[in-house]
């Protein structure tokens, strides 16, 4: 599962009652964090081949 498709699942979550807003907020701080370290890594790993 990719970090898009956790934010929608959580989104989701959220819609459904199952998350209160702070704690999604929260989740998708830490997913938008995730999906930077992830393309960051993805460039270097781009630049060495």
């Amino acid at each position: 599962m990719s970090t898009y498709e956790v934010e929608i699942q959580l989104i989701l979550s959220k819609n459904l009652g199952y998350l209160l807003d702070d704690n999604l907020e929260a989740m998708l701080d830490k997913v938008a964090e995730l999906q930077k370290m992830n393309y960051v890594f993805q460039q270097k790993l781009k630049s060495k081949y």
